[in-house]
């Protein structure tokens, strides 16, 4: 046994006393919503917040979020968010998470405790989680079941029978435990494209960037899936365009901090955004151009 895979069962031990005490409280109506995908709420967990606040009004609704970050600061940080975790688990009857949470995998909750694994994608474009163990994408053996990847699982949301299979894999779960649900994100999309004048975003997306106002030039939206330590090479597409012809706009993943900065001819010729959703964009641009990622489903679903 390695030390890394010692050192897990050790703090899952110790995580687990903690949490026996704080499960010492009495349970309430409660459902806990938590985001590992990044520092904010996304978007589906506002708008699933939201829903159950009007349609449950009895309801507590308690929203966390908070990814780590690979440095010691983040590393402490980290420890006090998964403490707080497990104080709002420890009181609640549900809990929705839609990514790999650490404190609902690895603990021993209460009886009768709802835990949804909900993702954060539509579909499955790519090997995800269990499907890519034992490879460079992916952790090894040892590491997924010493950190209980995906365990403890009552429900996991799934776009539709043909991705069943692959759903089951990814999670490791049986099929009776998938519910075909889209996300919260869909009708989101719907009203971004049905939006009236008022509240059609494209009216502040080309007040910020005027030169989509032209009619002269398609817009086309570039948006790459997140390389994980590699940068993208956006000017390898930008060589290939016809600016008389196209406007391009760079919208990297969230995750992707890149510090984008080009040469000319490009640096007049484009838009590289970082301050409206990805969604919204489908209301301002004519293509989308994306590589391996869902959100060729997300441009399918607004047409």
């Amino acid at each position: 046994m390695s030390v890394k895979i010692l050192f897990i069962k050790c703090a899952v031990v110790f995580l687990n006393a903690i949490y026996c005490f704080m499960k010492l409280r009495r349970k309430r109506n409660k459902v806990t919503l938590i985001s590992s995908q990044s520092d904010e709420p996304t978007l589906d967990i506002l708008m699933l917040a939201e829903a159950i606040r009007r349609m449950y009004p009895d309801m507590e609704v308690t929203v966390l979020s908070g990814k780590m970050k690979r440095n010691l600061h983040g590393a402490f940080a980290f420890f006090g968010s998964l403490l707080s975790q497990m104080c709002h688990i420890a009181v609640s009857s549900a809990v929705v998470i839609e990514g790999y949470c650490v404190s609902v995998s690895l603990l021993t909750h209460k009886k009768h405790t709802t835990v949804l694994q909900m993702w954060h994608a539509l579909e499955a474009i790519k090997k995800f989680s269990y499907q890519v163990i034992d490879t460079p994408a992916g952790y090894s053996r040892a590491f997924a079941y010493a950190m209980r990847m995906h365990r403890n699982y009552d429900y996991v949301l799934c776009p539709a029978k043909a991705t069943a299979p692959y759903f089951c894999a990814a999670f490791d779960v049986d099929e009776s435990k998938l519910v075909y649900l889209g996300l919260p994100r869909i009708d989101h999309i719907s009203s971004v494209m049905s939006a009236d004048e008022a509240t059609d975003p494209r009216a502040g997306i080309e007040a910020m960037y005027p030169i989509l106002k032209g009619k002269d030039r398609r817009t086309v939206l570039y948006a790459p899936t997140f390389r994980d330590g590699r940068p993208t090479d956006v000017e390898g597409l930008l060589r290939e365009m016809d600016f008389e012809r196209f406007n391009v706009v760079v919208k990297l993943h969230p995750s992707d901090r890149s510090d984008i900065a080009f040469r000319p001819p490009y640096a007049e010729r484009l838009i590289v955004d970082r301050a409206y959703d990805t969604i919204d964009w489908f209301s301002a641009c004519d293509v989308v151009i994306t590589d391996y990622s869902g959100l060729a489903v997300e441009a399918a679903i607004a047409k």
